[in-house]
């Protein structure tokens, strides 16, 4: 070992005890610690982010699964026409959670069948929404009404108003906001009015059904969570005791007398 060697270990001795002195391995120390805690800290939010995407994405296909099968009654074909980028392959593995189903889909999805925004992203009922808009726009756009009338009409006198209409084969309807009443001479009828004065309009028939449903439906319909499918109703009788009374409020605006 020359001096030269000899002097640079001194040297560095010197200067590791100065360092000693003024504190600084006890700073370094605590920056790798900080730094370490830092990573690991990153690295669990990031794990704790990927599971609640993971979870998400799960729980979305999952809802959809249940919506298409159950509420809608459609094939994956039938759904993946409506999103036309979609195969039905592609869908399947979206509702088994392999897949992210792509938000602009899930917007479609609420949009076309009038779903809750809330039940997808939160599981939270009702299922599907009401709509309160003017009734001239969706009687102009082609859907039908249909009244669905309680199964005990003693302890139940509203009535609900769904609209229907047919998109590509498909089913597309939505359950209106208001109650209709078929006992009342004021707000329950004038609702049935502006369906009638909607109906004469746009030139559209009306001759509507009008239905009494079983107990488990109504249950669905009071609790938004029925989607109208004609096929469901045609196994229900007429209610020809409102339907007398409709067609009698029918035939008063048609001789203006309303």
């Amino acid at each position: 070992m020359n001096k030269t060697d000899i002097a640079t270990i001194i040297g560095t001795f010197v200067a590791l005890i100065q360092l000693h002195k003024w504190g600084l391995f006890k700073k370094i120390k605590s920056l790798y610690y900080l730094n370490k805690w830092a990573i690991n800290k990153s690295n669990n939010e990031l794990l704790s982010v990927y599971r609640k995407k993971e979870l998400y994405i799960y729980d979305i296909g999952k809802k959809h699964k249940e919506l298409r099968e159950k509420y809608l009654e459609l094939s994956l074909r039938e759904i993946s026409n409506i999103y036309k980028t979609l195969s039905p392959h592609d869908i399947e593995q979206c509702e088994l959670g392999e897949k992210e189903l792509p938000k602009e889909f899930i917007e479609k999805l609420i949009n076309f069948f009038f779903i809750e925004e809330a039940y997808l992203d939160k599981g939270e009922k009702p299922t599907f929404k009401t709509v309160d808009s003017d009734l001239d726009k969706y009687v102009g756009e082609g859907y039908n009404p249909w009244v669905l009338c309680p199964p005990d009409e003693e302890n139940e006198i509203f009535s609900s108003l769904y609209f229907i209409k047919k998109e590509k084969s498909i089913e597309r309807s939505f359950q209106y906001d208001n109650y209709l009443n078929f006992h009342s001479l004021h707000g329950g009828k004038n609702d049935v009015l502006k369906l009638i004065f909607s109906l004469l309009k746009n030139n559209k028939d009306t001759h509507i059904p009008i239905v009494k449903v079983d107990l488990e439906i109504w249950k669905e319909i009071k609790s938004q969570n029925f989607y109208l499918k004609e096929e469901k109703l045609r196994r229900f009788r007429a209610n020809y005791d409102y339907q007398e009374v409709y067609n009698d409020w029918v035939n008063e605006v048609k001789e203006h007398k309303i």
